[in-house]
């Protein structure tokens, strides 16, 4: 019987799709509506505009709304609008020296940071049609054992383990 995290599932599909879109070029972006207005630290706000052009082929588009504030037009494609502000956080953090500086590692941290922003959580509810294709898609995937934090996106238990478990076997 194998368990699935779906979280950790959904955040490697995601991530290969946004490693295959910016190898082809800009991250498909999603123009909003009605902008969206993110409150940060003017320090991050100023870290995030100072790497604007290139947020911009990760699919944001960010405008100085005042002090600590920031006017988002546009985001990834598949970044939710209740997530924007804690992944401009998270990437903000990144252009702060936690997580290197190098562009791999910048390449590396938008991937992940955003697979991990724009995936579904743990415990959400997905119907039977939404798993199968979850791990439709999970099958495709290059390297489908693992999210890309490292944590496994199954485990398997053999019948051996359930016995023991069950007390049947020692």
């Amino acid at each position: 019987m194998y368990l699935i995290d779906q979280h950790a599932a959904h955040e490697r599909i995601t991530y290969e799709r946004l490693m295959q879109q910016r190898s082809n070029g800009p991250v498909e972006a999603q123009e909003l509506l009605m902008p969206q207005t993110a409150t940060l630290p003017p320090a991050a706000v100023a870290l995030l505009l100072a790497h604007n052009s290139t947020l911009q082929e990760w699919g944001f588009a960010l405008d100085e709304w005042g002090e600590g504030l920031l006017r988002v037009r546009a985001v990834p494609a598949t970044l939710p609008a209740a997530d924007v502000q804690q992944a401009l956080l998270a990437i903000a953090d990144y252009l702060g020296g936690q997580g290197g500086s190098a562009p791999p590692d910048w390449r590396e941290a938008m991937l992940t940071t955003l697979s991990c922003h724009t995936s579904v959580r743990a415990g959400q509810a997905l119907s039977l049609d939404e798993m199968r294709e979850l791990l439709q898609q999970l099958e495709r995937c290059i390297n489908p054992h693992t999210c890309p934090h490292g944590r496994p996106t199954m485990v398997l238990l053999t019948p051996g383990q359930l016995e023991k478990q069950f007390g049947r076997r020692v």
